[in-house]
Order: structure tokens, then sequence, then C-alpha cells
């Protein structure tokens, strides 16, 4: 009995002196907010890793390559479409075209571009609108994964120093004794869930989001855009806007969808609400679309200035991944063509739904190539005339949609392979 106490106790003492946790310091690396205004300008296309938003104007495609600008798109020819330019801006997330002006954001900024003589230039600034967000460090993705009894220490943020970029490892320490891990720093670097809302545009005036209030520009001369006025809200943060009409919808997060009446532009008035729509609504045929935290998609239309729901779309649910320490809900892109419901989901699951049933699941088809199935990247959908576009982190592949049921590879455009069938 003494030998096997004397043999715990040894073993207790040995397991604290070799476990040995690390702790490492991480520095912000930081850009003077001047060169980045600077550096904003049209240069040659560019690869597309990691496709955001998207718009259709004219014979171009636009897509929004997240924080670094957007991707200028020639689809005249909508098999075989061309990147032509690339608007770089630093930190841009969202974008608007209205006539032949381009509104995007630029971490504090948002920039005006005028198109003339078929070139983009930048005309103009609304600076210091937005508090700049401080990125997540791409390193610790590595040590989520491998170290389990590490601890880190983010470095004070100076926003006097310039807008921080990345993160670089400076220090690191060997402690003894077990330890859980540990997380010190702005909780904004470490779980980035409310990505920065987007701005819209009714009429002349600009409405741009800043957490719980939408301030309001005048911009009948995009040149010289002037401030007019800021409208607070007394609920949590605004994750999104959108114009509908005379209309404007105001997601709050994890809260409610809100419906504000236009007629006057400066004093929106709210005359209904959607509790809890996890998404922006999207508005197709008159119709507006709002999801549910249960994964249902709920129609609705407007009567009497009021929301009316009048039906309900319940689909396959993906199974729920952990990542990073919290649930995230996996749907990533979803578009609408007649009676077509087009949804992207993580891990390269794209479906295709009609008349609330599945028709279409990439994954099962054997029109996808395999070497793009062990890809597993989030896609970005988009859909035009008869093509559909699926973006992931080497380019984008062109599928043909002769009917639901019939869908055709044509081309991968990017880094790999390119097949065709």
């Amino acid at each position: 009995m003494r030998r096997f106490y004397l043999f715990f106790l040894l073993s207790l003492i040995f397991t604290n002196i070799c476990s040995c946790a690390k702790l490492y310091v991480l520095k912000p690396e930081y850009h003077s907010l001047e060169e980045i205004r600077l550096s904003i300008k049209v240069i040659k296309a560019q690869p597309i890793l990691q496709a955001g938003k998207h718009y259709q104007f004219r014979n171009y495609l636009f897509v929004n390559e997240k924080e670094k600008g957007i991707h200028i798109i020639d689809i005249k020819d909508e098999s075989n479409p061309k990147s032509t330019q690339f608007i770089h801006i630093p930190g841009n997330y969202h974008f608007i075209l209205k006539g032949s002006f381009l509104y995007a954001d630029s971490y504090r900024d948002l920039v005006i571009f005028e198109l003339k003589n078929n070139r983009w230039k930048k005309v103009g600034y609304i600076k210091n609108v937005y508090q700049h967000r401080v990125p997540q460090s791409k390193w610790i993705h590595q040590w989520l994964r491998k170290c389990r009894d590490c601890s880190f220490v983010y470095e004070k943020v100076n926003s006097a120093r310039g807008i921080v970029k990345g993160w670089k490892v400076v220090e690191e320490h060997a402690r003894s004794g077990k330890s859980r891990r540990r997380y010190h720093g702005p909780l904004q670097a470490y779980i980035n869930l409310l990505d920065r809302p987007n701005f819209v545009v009714y009429e002349n005036f600009l409405y741009i989001p800043y957490q719980s209030s939408i301030l309001i520009f005048d911009i009948k001369d995009p040149h010289h855009p002037e401030f007019i006025k800021s409208i607070h809200f007394e609920k949590t943060k605004i994750s999104g806007l959108l114009v509908y009409r005379n209309y404007l919808f105001i997601n709050f997060w994890y809260k409610e969808l809100g419906l504000y009446q236009l007629k006057e532009p400066l004093n929106p008035k709210q005359i209904s609400a959607v509790k809890f729509s996890i998404k922006r609504p999207i508005v197709y045929q008159n119709k507006i679309y709002t999801f549910s935290r249960k994964f249902t998609l709920k129609e609705h239309v407007i009567k009497n200035d009021k929301l009316h729901e009048i039906n309900k779309f319940g689909f396959s649910k993906p199974e729920r991944r952990w990542r990073r320490g919290y649930y995230y809900d996996p749907i990533y892109s979803i578009v609408m063509k007649d009676d077509l419901f087009f949804m992207t989901f993580e891990m390269y699951n794209f479906q295709i739904f009609k008349n609330k049933k599945q028709i279409f699941r990439l994954y099962d088809s054997p029109v996808w190539p395999k070497f793009l199935k062990s890809d597993e990247k989030t896609y970005k959908i988009i859909v035009t005339g008869s093509y559909i576009y699926l973006f992931n982190p080497r380019g984008f592949a062109v599928l043909k949609i002769n009917d639901g049921k019939n869908i055709s590879f044509i081309r991968f455009i990017g880094k790999g392979k390119e097949e065709a069938k």
C-alpha cells in the first residue's frame, strides 16, 4: 500500500514538472492610415481567394474580396467570365453601385469612385466614419488546433499609431505546471461573430450603421458628401440594412428585424417587426424572406404598411459544427431564381430546392470534379442568366443550369486544374 502511495505521489510530481505550457505574446502590426488611403487604386486583375458581396452592373460582375478590394469580371460571355480589373481597397467588406458612382468602405473610411470613360477614378472620401475592428490573428487558428495547455496574450492596441492589419509572435515563454487555455486581449481579435454591417443608399441619402445608430449623409454631390444627422436606437447593435421601395429594414443583432417607413428619409418611422432574424432579409419578386433560428425561411409581404407572414420553408439542416469554441450557423449564401432556391453551406455543400424539396446536392453529384470535392472551404454562389458561379479560395467554377436537376460543369477558373464536361 505504501508503494502505491509513493508511486502515485512521484507520478503527480513528475506530471507537474514536465507539463510545460507555453505563453505566447502577440504584437500588433500597424499601418499608417494615410499610407492605406494612398494605396487605394485600380490595378490589374487579381486571383479571387475569398469572395464576398457581389453586384451586377451592365455586362460586368463586381465581386468583393474580403478586406482587400473589388474584382471586376467581364460576363459578356457568361460561360467564360474573365477578370479585367481589381480595385485595391484595403479593409473593404461592402460596396454599393448607384449610377456611375461606387461607394466602398475601407477600415475607418468610406471611399467614392466615379466611372469616367470606362475607368474608375477615386473622387471622394467620408473619413473616420467607422470604428476599426481589430482583426483576428491567423496564427491563432493553428494554435487552437495543436496546443491544449498554452496561453497567449495580445499587446494592448494603440489606435493612435494607425490601423492594425495583423499580429506577430514576439515572445515565447515556458511555464511550469498545468494550466487551462487562457486568452488575454481584445475580444474582437479572438472571435469575429459580427461582421461590419452594410450601408445603403435611398434617393440622395446614404445610411451608414454605427453600433446602435445610423449616420445619414447627403450625397446629392457625391464628390462632397455632407453629414446631416445621427439616429440612435435603444436596441442591440445593428447588423445589417436593406432598402426596398420606400421602406428600410434594420436587422438588430440577434433580436429583431425592424421595418421602417421612409416617407421622411431623415426620420424613419418603425411600422412593423419580426422577431429574431439571423440574417439580412432577401427581397425577390415583391416578397421578403427572413431566416429564423430554427433554420426556417419565412416568406412575407407588406400590406397596409405591415409585414405579414404568408409561408414557411423548412430545409434539411446541415450538421452543426464546433469551431474555435462556439457554435455557428453553417449557411453561407442563398440566391433565388424563378421557383428555385440556391443555397450554399460550410464544407462545399451546395443544394438546390424547388417547391420546398431538395432536387440537387452538389456533394453527391457526379457533375463536380473529384479534385474539387476534397476542398473543404466555404463557397459563395452567384447566379447570372442560366449559369452559376461557385467561388472558393482557389477561384470559381462555372456551372450551367439546363433545368433544376440537370446541371453541367463547364470549367474552373483559378488555381488548380481546369476541367470541362
